[in-house]
């Protein structure tokens, strides 16, 4: 399964760090100073860009480096219910997770991201957006999403309101090789068995209306940042302390 899930990228936003001071990333000079801004130094120089820029950027970091937390074959037992870490069950290995170009509703902006994963857990995938919006919003650190994979980690995991995520696309390669049945059209290139360039720009059409239709939810409702503002955030100190009883748990029991 590849979900697709809109995040609304203006309740989450994280101040760029450094202050007024100008930092490299991937080759780019920002700055936080307008003044400092528009300096051409033609081909190969540094390209500048204001505070407003900066922000975005630095959520975009963000996001893609708190993601990285479930690549790879990792224990979900905190990111669903009644699974122990124990049980084989537990382990799921997550596909690379992509954070999109950003979709605009109304001005404002939302981060769109995708998770591919070999079958998930009861609830697993609203946990994991839970955990990244928590994150991004600074209520816990980022180490917290990552810690919560440890199979000896306990930690509480918010879960984010349904309406955000999209089920993308659904393959039964296993399935059909266990079987020796086949699902779906091949190639298995092309999303949902299209072949023909005229059915992929229809997907991806109808892909960006039903995203875009999820912003304009959160724009008008502001289901999210009720949310945020009425769960999450009341939560966060609990959750913080959690992760350091866990983490001293953890390190006392390394010394023994």
């Amino acid at each position: 399964m590849r979900p697709g899930a809109v995040v609304d990228a203006v309740g989450f936003l994280v101040t760029f760090p450094g202050g007024p001071a100008s930092v490299k990333v991937h080759g780019l000079r920002l700055c936080s100073k307008a003044a400092d801004a528009p300096v051409d130094k033609g081909v190969g120089g540094d390209f500048y860009m204001g505070e407003a820029e900066c922000t975005r950027v630095a959520l975009y970091r963000k996001v893609k480096r708190i993601l990285r937390s479930f690549s790879g074959r990792r224990s979900m037992h905190n990111y669903s219910e009644g699974v122990c870490s124990s049980e084989p069950r537990a382990w799921r290995r997550t596909a690379k997770p992509r954070v999109h170009g950003g979709i605009v509703a109304q001005g404002r902006e939302f981060v769109v991201v995708s998770i591919c994963c070999a079958g998930f857990l009861f609830g697993q995938l609203r946990r994991m957006f839970g955990g990244l919006i928590t994150a991004c919003r600074g209520v816990v650190p980022e180490e917290y999403v990552s810690l919560a994979t440890e199979p000896w980690a306990f930690l509480p995991i918010p879960v984010c309101p349904p309406h955000l995520l999209v089920l993308d696309e659904c393959t039964f390669d296993m399935y059909e090789a266990k079987k020796n049945i086949q699902i779906r059209p091949r190639p298995t290139r092309y999303k949902v068995g299209f072949t023909d360039l005229e059915g992929q720009r229809a997907v991806a059409a109808f892909r960006q209306r039903i995203l875009v239709h999820i912003a304009n939810i959160e724009v008008n409702e502001d289901r999210t940042g009720r949310w945020m503002r009425e769960e999450v955030d009341p939560a966060g100190p609990d959750m913080c302390r959690a992760m350091d009883l866990v983490l001293l748990r953890h390190q006392s029991l390394a010394k023994l």
